[in-house]
């Protein structure tokens, strides 16, 4: 697909970068969008121009408050044929397009650009017309990626950089490790409600000689809260193993910034404990990496 690097820049200028001009994506009957072009804000469509962005910001938002901005962002190349009509040759087929609507955004794509290549047995792609697009999809991977995290920009979402995501983060099937996960008692009103004893009770579940337990899909190791001092003060990630370690806290222990960057489990406890929230819950569970909170939970 060609890339539509203002529409990202506009959104985002920390993209400017990153975002590639074009990108080998993988296609499986998807749609297009029809019409796009005739919306895209960069058309000079009733949402506004270019000139726009010359406005000052509280004059833009306003505008954007007006109506749905429509910001194509990919298109197919040049020589898609109409699915319609497959002897006619479509130009300008939108194949990414965005949309913002107030503070809210939203992205919708005919294509996979979320989809991994090392997923894909190039013994399934035999074909004359697909035997080389496992090949072709690989050697453009770096550019996949960076899209991607352009979109998830453009989402408003922090993504890690494409080159901050290390392979040894996934196993061989690329999938993401799951990180530790905490287990804290949240005291209200003087009482954890007896799950102060929740990680003792784990611990007797434990192997000595493993340091695991096995539930109903797998082992799962348990750090004993005398032993979890070396995980609160940094990132826990363990990148050698995909085995889930719950890390029990002991009450009024809550780990550091540096330990979960995105979530401060001391601050979330004091509010509960301050608003006097005793319906939340005696104690609180958090992961970077889960795979379904569901199951694990239920497990």
């Amino acid at each position: 697909v060609g890339v539509h690097r203002r529409a990202f820049i506009r959104q985002d200028p920390l993209v400017s970068g990153i975002v590639p001009d074009s990108a080998y994506l993988y296609f499986n009957g998807g749609g297009l969008f029809v019409g796009a072009h005739e919306l895209d804000y960069r058309d000079g469509n009733r949402c506004g121009t270019d000139r726009d962005l010359l406005l000052p910001k509280q004059q833009q938002q306003q505008q954007q408050h007006e109506g749905t901005i429509v910001d194509v962002l990919a298109d197919f190349p040049p020589d898609v044929p109409n699915p319609w009509n497959r002897s006619e040759i479509l130009a300008n087929a939108t194949a990414i397009v965005g949309c913002r609507l107030g503070r809210g955004r939203a992205v919708l794509t005919g294509v996979h650009p979320e989809y991994n290549t090392l997923d894909l047995d190039p013994a399934d792609y035999t074909t004359p017309y697909n035997r080389n697009l496992v090949e072709v999809l690989l050697a453009g991977d770096s550019d996949r990626k960076r899209l991607l995290y352009a979109m998830f920009r453009y989402l408003g979402f922090e993504p890690r950089r494409p080159e901050d995501t290390l392979a040894s983060w996934y196993d061989l099937n690329g999938v993401p490790l799951q990180t530790p996960t905490f287990l804290t008692p949240i005291i209200v009103g003087g009482s954890d409600g007896g799950s102060a004893d929740f990680g003792t009770k784990l611990k007797r579940l434990v192997d000595p000689n493993t340091g695991t337990f096995k539930d109903t899909g797998g082992d799962v190791a348990v750090v004993d809260p005398q032993d979890c001092g070396q995980y609160l003060d940094a990132a826990p990630i363990d990148i050698t193993s995909s085995t889930p370690t719950v890390i029990t806290c002991p009450p009024g222990v809550y780990p550091c910034n540096k330990a979960t960057p995105h979530f401060n489990m001391a601050d979330f406890a004091h509010q509960v404990q301050s608003k006097g929230l005793i319906a939340m819950g005696s104690w609180a569970m958090y992961t970077e990496v889960v795979t379904s909170t569901q199951t694990f939970l239920e497990k």
